[in-house]
């Protein structure tokens, strides 16, 4: 800037904020003219990424200046090496068929390029600012990598992770050859499920008894299923089950059913409840017997006592019937009929199953008893409505006869014995108070009179001989009134009222 060089001035600004006063201004007088000088502003400042586009004003201030001062400025154009920044993916759970948007945004002067890569693979994935996945699939798991690169370098790398979440596909089960696993009586089995899934799958056993039953039941749960002491109860088909869940939401597969066989000697199942039979003489007994045994039975008979039947084969009245197969896979019914059974037939029946692996046995008692005759319950039905007559008809005789066991409500009538005594008394001279208003047979003229010191029975001195003397004729003439043969009254026939009788200490 060439001027005076009296009152003058040199700034910086950067989107009109001063920059810090680090910048060296020099003033040089020009040699071919007299009082001119050449002034030069040098800025020394390091510049940011976050200055790239704005102005830059150098202000020269001198008072022969019109408007004292006089700006210039240019725009910014800061070169820098790529910064990335990243979104996605998607919240929550992604599921196996879902849509997954990734995107990379490099900020950079020069523009950069943006690649995408994935953990695992050398390759490059993608070279775009999106990347998107769809349909999802359960192999697009892993952790994705982007940068992005221009002429002045390359950014640091960002990554993210994507988990896709998916249910049991299949589930197979390990131990078994051709869908079938063969296990010794009393030994062990072992099988393995195996199940692919994210999260990782649940594991269920379930076992199906018989073949034709639509229902299963739980039999364990674990990857693996370990049985000890096999016996026929573990037979049939067991079934893997694999489950997860997935936003709230149950997956679950399962696998083909594995047919579990047990080879061994004969195990009867018939439940103890059963043990006991009880019939009537004369009826048909029939006692079934239920057992496993695999290999089949090579000798199976019923005993009782010297009586011995094999199975397939009659005696008399006894009739043992050939084996029934059941739906339990190799599980048999044995059953023996007895004919016109009789109190004699009262024994332990005992049947006895052998192969070649072994034997086993069971007993059942069977109980006889007599019938009950149609006279006897006849007779007691006959009984107990004649008992019910005869206290009905005791009941209304009491009622009627006022036998009731019960208070009476109302005077009672008074008998006419009752009144020829009341006569006889009346002649003598005894009214008042043997005999009141209610025909209530009473004796109040024996109580004694009621002290006048609160209800003390200690009479005062000055009234003991005149109640002495009051007591004692009372008494005389009662007693020659009442054993007076002319007078006494005929009471043979009244009923009296409970008496309340007081004792109590006079002193005299």
């Amino acid at each position: 800037m060439k001027g005076l060089k009296s009152n003058k001035s040199r700034s910086l600004q950067l989107d009109g904020v001063e920059l810090p006063s680090n910048s060296n201004q020099t003033n040089v007088l020009e040699e071919d003219m007299t009082r001119r000088w050449s002034s030069s502003l040098t800025l020394n400042y390091r510049f940011v990424r976050e200055d790239h586009g704005k102005i830059l004003k150098c202000v020269a201030i001198h008072q022969a200046f019109p408007a004292k001062s006089r700006e210039t400025g240019i725009s910014l154009n800061v070169q820098y090496v790529p910064v990335v920044t990243l979104t996605g993916p998607l919240t929550g759970d992604l599921e196996e068929g879902d849509i997954a948007t990734l995107k990379c945004v490099a900020d950079a002067n020069p523009p950069a390029t943006i690649i995408w890569r994935k953990n695992g693979s050398p390759d490059i994935l993608a070279i775009q600012e999106i990347l998107q996945l769809n349909p999802l699939l359960r192999t697009n798991s892993g952790t994705y990598t982007c940068e992005a690169r221009n002429v002045l370098g390359t950014s640091g790398p960002l990554t993210t992770e994507l988990d896709v979440k998916y249910g049991p596909s299949e589930a197979s089960v390990e131990g078994a050859t051709g869908g079938q696993l063969t296990a010794t009586f009393g030994g062990s089995a072992r099988l393995e499920c195996k199940g692919d899934g994210n999260p990782a799958p649940m594991f269920k056993w379930l076992q199906r008894p018989e073949p034709s039953e639509i229902g299963v039941v739980l039999k364990s749960d674990g990857k693996y299923l370990i049985m000890k002491n096999v016996s026929y109860d573990d037979q049939g088909e067991y079934i893997c089950s694999t489950s997860n869940f997935i936003n709230g939401k149950e997956k679950a597969a399962q696998s083909s059913p594995v047919t579990l066989k047990v080879i061994g000697p004969p195990q009867m199942t018939v439940p103890v409840s059963a043990k006991v039979l009880t019939i009537t003489r004369g009826d048909e007994a029939e006692i079934s017997v239920r057992f496993c045994s695999d290999p089949k039975p090579t000798r199976a008979v019923w005993q009782c006592g010297h009586l011995s039947v094999s199975v397939g084969t009659s005696n008399q009245r006894f009739i043992a019937e050939s084996f029934k197969a059941t739906k339990r896979p190799s599980c048999y019914e044995a059953t023996l009929r007895i004919q016109r059974a009789d109190v004699s037939d009262a024994r332990q029946f005992t049947l006895l199953v052998e192969n070649e692996k072994g034997v086993d046995s069971v007993s059942v008692s069977l109980r006889v008893i007599e019938p009950v005759s149609m006279t006897a319950v006849i007779g007691v039905i006959i009984g107990c409505l004649v008992f019910l007559v005869l206290v009905t008809l005791c009941l209304l005789y009491a009622f009627r006869t006022e036998r009731w066991c019960f208070k009476q409500k109302g005077n009672f009538k008074a008998a006419p014995d009752i009144e020829s005594g009341k006569a006889k008394l009346a002649k003598n001279g005894i009214q008042h108070g043997f005999i009141n208003g209610t025909n209530d047979l009473r004796f109040n003229d024996l109580q004694l009179p009621r002290a006048s010191n609160n209800g003390s029975m200690r009479a005062k001195r000055g009234e003991k001989g005149a109640k002495l003397s009051n007591l004692e004729s009372f008494s005389k003439l009662s007693s020659s009134v009442l054993n007076s043969p002319s007078s006494r009254p005929d009471i043979t026939n009244v009923s009296f009222p409970p008496m309340i009788t007081i004792t109590s200490k006079m002193d005299v």
